[in-house]
């Protein structure tokens, strides 16, 4: 008798082990469906994206950043009511980012603009250092006011630096207004993340326009220049004064104007309700210190000089530098 309880006793503790083990696979399941899911999204990968997520929202429907993710979904496909939906339902499961995103962007596309703008601020509030929604907070004021849109890019750049477009948009916008500081230490910094996309070359157009023009304006008589407000080098570009035709004279030019800029922004006098620029200026004053300003010049001029850029980094010691840049990158 003694004998059967200890069997009994063993195949019930077996039980439980098994379920608590089917419970514990149930709990990894859901969570790699919801880790996977957001990745596939994350890198853009909208199929795999909507299957996971859809698997992980069946196991636990109450889940804020699964909704929010299907929300994104829906939205980058082109279903922008079903986006809502989900938005709306992760709003009410507690919130998540992704969630205001979508929400935001749906209905933008639908022509909501002031359901957009409220989604916008009410997003802000629960979320405040989100990169996606301070970009596309940015994105749509900047037209409107452009220090609040200029600011709302600065804080999307500073929460997260890797995401090119932030600093595209910067840019673009400081080009379009005339301040040259500020336009191209937000473009180079693209550059730097995006040297071989299709847009890249004109990017480098507008920093050589940016260049030239500098050089031969009123404000370039000084050798301070004010040409950004709340922002102050001590850089005097170069005009280029050769044959447009000379693509290795050109290469070389740019080259070394970026090299000088990227110089003095490291020093640059920053006032204070400009402070959050001062990402930037941190920046470039690390990349001089480990000594990788050259080749970040060269690498950002592949953009539009690929061949002439490959060229000179094929040298062993900018090669071995250049494998030493990228590698630091990693790691940023």
């Amino acid at each position: 008798m003694q004998n059967r309880l200890i069997v009994i006793a063993v195949f019930v503790a077996l039980l439980f082990l098994d379920s608590t083990a089917f419970a514990m696979d149930g709990e990894r399941d859901e969570l790699s469906y919801k880790e996977m899911g957001l990745a596939s999204l994350y890198n853009g990968e909208m199929d795999s994206a909507l299957h996971y997520l859809e698997r992980a929202n069946s196991i636990y429907e109450d889940d804020a950043q699964i909704l929010g993710g299907l929300a994104l979904v829906h939205v980058y496909s082109g279903d922008f009511d079903r986006a809502l939906d989900y938005a709306q339902e992760g709003r009410s499961a507690g919130g998540s980012a992704d969630a205001y995103v979508a929400g935001v962007l749906a209905h933008e596309e639908l022509g909501n603009v002031r359901r957009r703008d409220r989604w916008i601020d009410r997003g802000l509030d629960n979320f405040p250092n989100d990169n996606l929604l301070l970009y596309h907070a940015g994105r749509i004021k900047i037209p409107f006011d452009n220090k609040i849109g200029e600011e709302l890019l600065l804080r999307s750049i500073n929460s997260a630096s890797a995401f090119g477009e932030a600093h595209l948009l910067l840019g673009e916008r400081m080009y379009r207004k005339g301040e040259n500081v500020k336009a191209v230490m937000p473009l180079l910094y693209y550059l730097m993340l995006h040297h071989d996309d299709d847009q890249s070359s004109d990017v480098v157009r507008y920093i050589e326009h940016v260049f030239n023009n500098w050089a031969s304006s009123s404000q370039s008589i000084s050798n301070y220049s004010t040409a950004s407000s709340g922002v102050r080098v001590d850089f005097v570009p170069e005009a280029w004064d050769g044959d447009d035709s000379d693509r290795e004279g050109l290469n070389r030019w740019f080259v070394e104007q970026t090299v000088s800029f990227m110089e003095s922004v490291k020093s640059a006098e920053i006032t204070s309700g400009e402070s959050l620029w001062l990402f930037y200026s941190d920046f470039f004053s690390e990349v001089f210190r480990l000594d990788f300003a050259n080749v970040l010049a060269l690498h950002v001029s592949y953009s539009r000089y690929p061949d002439e850029s490959v060229g000179r980094l094929a040298n062993q010691d900018k090669s071995r530098k250049y494998d030493m840049f990228s590698n630091w990158l990693l790691m940023e």
